[in-house]
């Protein structure tokens, strides 16, 4: 299964995601060939976000993109690697493991290593928010106004 098809296989950890995925034009990108890591908040996490902000993303393709895309890095990622990668927008995300977690921009990796035929899926406990990863102002002001 590729990312797209596991994110499908588990509604009950994904079905949130997918719908940012679908919004966000993402499922022909992740759909491909190739190696991506999808840091994926779960519908947890995205139940946590204030009220109004999940509509509100859904509602703002633009802002949505910007935010997504901060989830999503070119190549496959374990949770096992201590590295510092770049997402498809250019932003620098750190990821640090140790014997007992991996975390994303301090994000605890709640289900690490889901292995696709084109990368990863690591299911995160938060939302990557602008003000985590290095972005530049103009991003930070479009991509956070929803929160």
């Amino acid at each position: 299964m590729n990312i797209v098809e596991r994110v499908r296989s588990m509604p009950d950890k994904f079905s949130k995601v997918l719908s940012l995925l679908e919004a966000a034009n993402l499922i022909e990108l992740l759909n491909k060939p190739g190696y991506f890591t999808l840091f994926a908040p779960t519908n947890k996490a995205l139940n946590e976000l204030p009220v109004g902000s999940f509509d509100a993303l859904l509602e703002d393709r633009k802002r949505l993109e910007k935010l997504i895309n901060l989830h999503i890095t070119l190549g496959a990622v374990n949770a096992k690697q201590i590295c510092t990668i770049k997402n498809i927008n250019g932003n620098i995300l750190n990821l640090e493991c140790s014997d007992t977690e991996s975390k994303i921009e301090n994000i605890k990796i709640e289900l690490p290593d889901i292995s696709c035929t084109n990368g990863f899926i690591h299911g995160i406990s938060e939302v990557i928010l602008p003000t985590q990863s290095k972005i530049d102002s103009e991003e930070l002001d479009l991509a956070f106004s929803a929160f």
